[in-house]
């Protein structure tokens, strides 16, 4: 019964951590880079989102420089 409720509670913790994570989405040029916003919600949809800001905002830029990616 013990061993059991130690390894209830080891899944729980690791099932409720990796739900949701503040992610930061930093864009990068050759001046430095910035943390643009925090987005708090999984790691695939902190992603998503950081993609469409670089698309909105540098995409159609020819010659462009600038990277954001989630860290």
């Amino acid at each position: 019964m013990k061993n059991s409720t130690i390894w209830l509670l080891i899944a729980a913790t690791i099932y409720l951590s990796s739900c949701a994570k503040n992610y930061n989405c930093v864009c990068t040029n050759p001046g430095g880079s910035e943390v643009v916003f925090i987005n708090r919600s999984s790691k695939t949809k902190a992603e998503k989102k950081c993609k469409e800001y670089y698309d909105s905002n540098y995409g159609n830029i020819p010659w462009n420089e600038t990277n954001c990616s989630i860290e």
